[in-house]
């Protein structure tokens, strides 16, 4: 990315923004999301992290990491689980099955700044993925509350031709639904004094 994106993204991770990462199978999205929670533990926020791999590297001083053992232990369990320890950011190591709408809702009653990471092919996909899992538990997805609640979209894709092995394909902010229900989406960068101010 530029140095203008991470610049925006970190200044989006100051503000508290709902930061979603999405991208195939290898396409970097737990080190992306690392590089997020370096920002995040710079805050002193209380951090409350759910995972099913021990994947995710907080050094927030203020943090509680979370392993899912489904069917024991599920993803729906322990986002609802979070509530009991006040956390200021709730992070969500891969947004699976119904538990998406646990995170948006956790994510949208005063636990902003949240980070989550989901399969999709680009940052439209991301939010269409969003809606999907939600509806494994109800029969309709509140794409209003998608809008409102995911502030940023970051796609990662694998990429043989870049020195990493992997590129960031778009960075967008969520500014809306449009009245056909189409996601309103816009680069980050450009929009960032906007999105501070």
């Amino acid at each position: 990315m530029t140095p203008a994106e991470a610049d925006a993204l970190r200044g989006a991770v100051r503000e508290r923004a709902n930061i979603l990462i999405g991208g195939g199978t290898g396409s970097g999205k737990t080190t992306f999301a690392n590089a997020l929670l370096r920002e995040v533990a710079s805050t002193g926020d209380r951090t409350y992290i759910v995972e099913d791999n021990p994947e995710l590297q907080c050094t927030a001083p203020n943090r509680l990491q979370v392993l899912v053992q489904p069917p024991i232990y599920t993803w729906n369990r322990a986002i609802l689980d979070a509530m009991r320890f006040r956390p200021d950011r709730i992070v969500v190591g891969e947004v699976r099955d119904g538990a998406a709408l646990e995170m948006l809702k956790a994510w949208n009653t005063g636990h902003p700044g949240g980070i989550g990471t989901i399969h999709a092919n680009d940052t439209s996909a991301m939010l269409d993925r969003v809606c999907q899992l939600i509806e494994e538990v109800v029969p309709s997805a509140p794409r209003a509350l998608v809008a409102q609640t995911v502030n940023i979209c970051v796609h990662l894709r694998r990429d043989p031709n870049h020195p990493a092995g992997r590129s960031v394909t778009g960075i967008d902010r969520v500014t809306g639904l449009a009245k056909g229900g189409e996601w309103l989406l816009e680069p980050l960068v450009p929009a960032v004094r906007k999105w501070m101010s």
